[in-house]
């Protein structure tokens, strides 16, 4: 399938609408799933699936086989673009408070028996602000990790990042979270 969607790839950065067409058929149910996971709406993923395709065909010609996978890149454009989409709907903030349980299990709840009691709204709010304070990219490993449960690799995949510059995002990000938390 890679080589395909490379083959394709390059013949959509000559502008050609049919390799496009068949790019689209190819990766689009993959990219569909990803983003539903990620923005937890259909509507909103076909969106984002819609604003990501649009922007492969016109940045086709950038595509470098050397620097990631066709799918890879492809993927990486979806996920900015649905990243876009929570930020200007304000639904980013919404996405995190959703999950705020299981970062707030690796926080607070390691070897304690208290892991049944809720979150309280205000350690809530303080962890969205926390997280606001970390940076995007940072912030979108810990979210993927933690409240999706994806492994390191395929946050990599979908950052279009070495494992190794993911771990270290989450390691840093969540040694801030926790000195934020704390202030």
């Amino acid at each position: 399938m890679e080589t395909d969607l490379e083959k394709l790839l390059k013949q959509t950065a000559a502008g050609n609408q049919q390799s496009f067409k068949a790019l689209y058929e190819l990766i689009s149910p993959k990219v569909l799933a990803f983003l539903t996971h990620m923005l937890g709406d259909r509507h909103f993923a076909e969106d984002a699936l819609q604003d990501a395709m649009v922007q492969v065909w016109n940045n086709a010609s950038t595509y470098d086989e050397s620097k990631a996978k066709a799918s890879t890149w492809i993927v990486g454009i979806a996920r900015n673009r649905a990243l876009d989409q929570l930020r200007k709907s304000g639904r980013l903030k919404e996405v995190l408070r959703d999950g705020e349980y299981s970062i707030g299990e690796a926080l607070y709840r390691k070897n304690t028996d208290a892991s049944d009691e809720p979150v309280s709204d205000v350690t809530s709010g303080r962890l969205v602000l926390c997280m606001d304070e970390l940076g995007d990219d940072p912030a979108a490993c810990i979210k993927l990790a933690y409240m999706n449960g994806f492994t390191f690799q395929e946050i990599a995949t979908a950052q279009m990042q070495s494992i190794g510059t993911v771990k270290s995002w989450v390691r840093r990000g969540l040694q801030k979270l926790r000195e934020c938390m704390h202030r």
